[in-house]
């Protein structure tokens, strides 16, 4: 199976046009469009819902991951092999490091095309990595010089990350980060208090709750959380405790 998770938009030429380079050279593996809408140019962001979302997909699987608004620079070429066989295919820009896991294996790709984009290495350098890795094939890999880029990152990135079609909040705070319930969401200046699911509070009431990728969420009551609290991607979330 061959994932894609990149920030190009969903609808946009990109994903075609990468799309085709994965079919011509690996037309028998499934290719699954996992998000194009993962956080634009922003790789920690879109590194910590990478991890939450590769944590919750079948594996092995090779991912291709493109977040890369250093494209055409000095940043490294990288693929991250995950103790179960998974591997991620991307650049080496923190993008990869906390879904990859601290015990992977990271090697820089010493393959290049004949002729490769110097902004769009998503289409002519990741995804025929990408494509004949899934196809069982050899590419040429090298050890990594030095660790990753993010490898010492913490896992906890205390703000809104993305936000769903359905105005629900969705932080950088891993689920497995707190212990207990004892904790109220602040975003936007509001007490957020924590409920179960949907149905355990009122329409239009305001919860936050550990969602189905294990990362802590902010959502209303038939309602858009976005734009009840005014918040949006990059605002700052904090946990209080809660008294007794």
């Amino acid at each position: 199976m061959l994932i894609c998770y990149t920030d190009f938009g969903t609808g946009s030429h990109y994903v075609g046009q990468m799309e085709t380079v994965c079919r011509r050279l690996a037309p028998e593996v499934a290719l699954v469009h996992l998000t194009h809408e993962a956080p634009r140019c922003d790789p920690r962001a879109a590194g910590v819902l990478l991890r939450a979302l590769a944590r919750a997909m079948p594996a092995p699987a090779v991912w291709l991951c493109v977040v890369d608004p250093g494209v055409g620079g000095p940043r490294r070429a990288v693929v991250a092999r995950r103790g179960d066989g998974t591997l991620f295919v991307g650049p080496d820009n923190g993008l990869m490091a906390a879904a990859s896991g601290p015990e992977a294996e990271w090697f820089e790709i010493g393959w290049r095309p004949e002729r490769c984009s110097d902004t769009f290495h998503g289409r002519d350098l990741f995804a025929p990595v990408a494509a004949r890795l899934a196809r069982g094939e050899e590419v040429a890999l090298e050890p990594l010089s030095g660790p990753p880029v993010g490898h010492d990152w913490p896992p906890l990135l205390a703000q809104v990350i993305d936000v769903d079609r359905f105005g629900n909040l969705i932080t950088g705070i891993p689920g497995d980060a707190i212990a207990g319930g004892g904790f109220a969401l602040v975003v936007a200046g509001r007490r957020i208090p924590r409920a179960r699911c949907f149905s355990d509070v009122p329409p239009g009431g305001l919860f936050w709750y550990v969602d189905s990728i294990g990362l802590l969420e902010v959502a209303a009551g038939g309602a858009s959380a976005a734009e009840l609290l005014g918040a949006g991607r990059g605002d700052a979330v904090r946990l209080e405790r809660v008294d007794g």
